[in-house]
């Protein structure tokens, strides 16, 4: 089996752990938007049927796309094009923002819940569109044993 270098060790444990961090923090932000709607207890706006519909299709083809992309972004020419241009960092510091903006996107759609939820003050709502994002959250979640199969696949290149 293949070994890392030192070097790309170190960088790969300091841009995992940004990249972990960051997608933690935005499901902590998730979880406590979703827990301030125990302080409304009736809708703030109203919205039509037609427009709640509109945003549940939004839910749904945003989390579609996520996964989308996420394939788009993880093909390997692509991981292999950057290293030659970038190099290892490179690398890793575009694995990193590919997770923030994947895990932003994920984000959203439960944002959208919640934009359904202060419209007509459902819970069930609201708890679904949650559920649906952090599971897209936890799909798209930066895995280590990937990045660090990737560091070696180049490296042994």
């Amino acid at each position: 089996m293949k070994k890392m270098s030192g070097e790309n060790i170190l960088l790969l444990e300091r841009r995992y752990k940004q990249a972990t961090l960051l997608s933690l923090s935005l499901v902590g932000v998730l979880i406590a938007v979703a827990l301030t709607s125990f302080l409304f207890d009736e809708p703030l706006f109203v919205l039509d049927k037609q427009m709640t519909d509109t945003l549940w299709f939004g839910i749904i083809f945003l989390s579609a796309g996520v996964l989308l992309v996420r394939r788009i972004f993880n093909k390997w020419d692509r991981i292999k094009d950057l290293h030659l241009l970038r190099g290892m960092d490179g690398v890793f510091k575009t694995l990193r923002r590919d997770s923030l903006l994947l895990s932003l996107l994920g984000f959203m759609s439960g944002l959208l819940g919640f934009i359904i939820f202060l419209s007509n003050a459902s819970q069930y709502d609201l708890f679904r569109s949650v559920v649906v994002a952090l599971v897209v959250m936890a799909f798209v979640f930066p895995r280590k044993r990937i990045w660090s199969r990737i560091a070696t696949e180049l490296e042994g290149n």
